[in-house]
């Protein structure tokens, strides 16, 4: 995680340092009458806190020990796409307003490899975030090439599943499938950098900022709560949520914009 943050605040900072700073302005981008839309598509890594994924890692690590071969990891970190659309931006003073929606598709698994009568077994667990967002961005112009967004705020839908997979050697694998029955809001906070390639039409942008949400307990087709009605486990313990608090969500995108 540590060498992801450190290329990517390495490129920003070779970025600003040999653009033209002599050149700063807050000039007129050139925009159409009624602004830009455009759409976008970019690659998202989501921090996150959920202490029941990691006692359910924790547990079977312990129930399996003797014919473990691989380990369940800490869970805390999804990856994967969001894609989006610019409905509005527009340069107003020099700040620029942009409203954006956006959906993610982000996801986390590992697997636990144990022996079982002298073969095999993979044991996997996979937590799946779909989320739609909308939000709003503040930003001003730091050289022809290079736009800072001052403020990033975002409204996000959160919809978690958890997919518990069994896959015994030379067997049909067991699946099984727990929903969030009830999605809930968050938001995110945060800055970033727009750098122009084709000004007005497409641009690398991005950010870091703080995801604020939480997402209780996910459920089976009978109601039975995720690891916490798993009879095979005897721990007398309070019931957590599945994620109790988000953290750090870096993003990098491709914007293409089309003057309205």
């Amino acid at each position: 995680m540590s060498s992801v943050k450190n290329r990517y605040f390495f490129l920003l900072f070779v970025v600003v340092t040999f653009l033209p700073i002599d050149k700063i302005s807050s000039q007129d981008l050139g925009f159409g009458c009624l602004g830009l839309i455009g759409g976008f598509v970019g690659y998202e890594i989501q921090n996150y806190k959920s202490e029941t994924m990691n006692l359910y890692s924790q547990f079977y690590n312990e129930k399996n020990k003797n014919s473990l071969v691989d380990p369940f990891k800490k869970f805390g970190e999804a990856r994967g796409f969001r894609f989006g659309l610019n409905l509005f931006r527009n340069n107003f003073s020099g700040f620029i307003v942009t409203i954006k929606t956006s959906y993610q598709d982000i996801s986390e698994k590992d697997n636990q490899v144990i022996f079982v009568n002298g073969s095999e077994q993979i044991n996997m667990l996979e937590l799946n975030l779909k989320n739609y967002s909308l939000g709003i961005d503040l930003g001003t112009t730091i050289t022809p090439a290079l736009s800072w967004k001052v403020i990033e705020a975002s409204l996000i839908y959160y919809q978690a599943e958890i997919i518990e997979t069994v896959s015994p050697a030379g067997m049909q694998s067991s699946i099984k499938y727990y929903t969030h029955k009830n999605p809930e809001f968050g938001y995110n906070l945060g800055t970033g950098f727009i750098l122009h390639l084709i000004k007005n039409y497409i641009s690398l942008e991005g950010s870091a900022s703080f995801s604020i949400f939480n997402i209780k307990e996910v459920s089976d087709e009978n109601g039975k709560v995720f690891f916490y009605d798993n009879p095979e486990q005897n721990l007398m313990q309070t019931r957590e949520n599945l994620i109790k608090s988000g953290g750090v969500n870096l993003v990098i995108q491709l914007n293409i914009g089309f003057p309205i």
